[in-house]
């Protein structure tokens, strides 16, 4: 089935359906890799997570605004001040208007997002990235943080001259296949606002939590779609 993975949402309904639009994505047949970060800064992150249910073959890697969020749903009453400075009330404001039945499917979404995928192509599909020198076994059992925080793949994709390797477990081979990452925004350093390979990682965050674009890309053929500048759609 044609594959397709995007960057980070944060909340932007109406880019995320431009994107959708765009590719003529088949909400039946096709798949879609959500790199993560749905959640926070744009307006309706409540209608992202409604869209996103609607895809048959959706599989959901958990983002570093994702995990703030998702505790403030487990637990109402924990209001984080720095998850709020940093998007979390404009999520607030979307759910407000939205408490219903639907909020349970929301929670389930997250709970049961994957901290990083491997395809049948052996390409590895994450938010954040992983502890240098460790299998992604070792650093989910003793570091899963990294998976939605860590920055360190993005810089060294962009400083070394080489290909980022990955292993699931110390049996299993080493792979350089393509890496698909979002949570590092590139709107500065790549103000063209594309997608951005750098050995074998692909940037899909184009920087749509600012008012950048959201970015689709189609995996196989490296085909993409963006949106309008969201700070026009707004």
């Amino acid at each position: 089935m044609p594959t397709y993975a995007i960057g980070d949402i944060h909340g932007q309904l109406k880019a995320f359906e431009q994107c959708l639009e765009r590719c003529a994505f088949d909400i039946e047949n096709d798949q879609l890799i959500c790199l993560g970060d749905v959640a926070d800064r744009g307006p309706n992150t409540y209608g992202c997570f409604e869209r996103l249910l609607t895809i048959k073959n959706l599989i959901y890697l958990l983002g570093n605004h994702d995990k703030w969020f998702l505790e403030w749903l487990e637990d109402p009453e924990m209001l984080n001040q720095h998850w709020l400075n940093q998007g979390g009330i404009q999520t607030l404001a979307s759910y407000k208007e939205n408490l219903n039945e639907n909020v349970k499917r929301h929670i389930k979404l997250l709970q049961s997002a994957k901290l990083f995928y491997i395809d049948v192509q052996n390409r590895l599909f994450l938010h954040g990235g992983f502890e240098k020198g460790n299998t992604l076994l070792e650093t989910e059992r003793t570091n899963p943080m990294e998976f939605y925080w860590d920055r360190s793949l993005w810089k060294r994709a962009v400083l070394e001259d080489v290909n980022i390797p990955f292993q699931l477990d110390e049996d299993s081979p080493v792979y350089e296949n393509d890496i698909f990452i979002g949570h590092n925004n590139t709107r500065l350093t790549f103000p063209d606002l594309k997608p951005v390979r750098m050995q074998n990682v692909w940037n899909l965050d184009q920087g749509a939590a600012y008012g950048a674009k959201l970015t689709l890309m189609n995996v196989e053929t490296y085909e993409y779609w963006q949106s309008d500048l969201i700070s026009e759609l707004e």
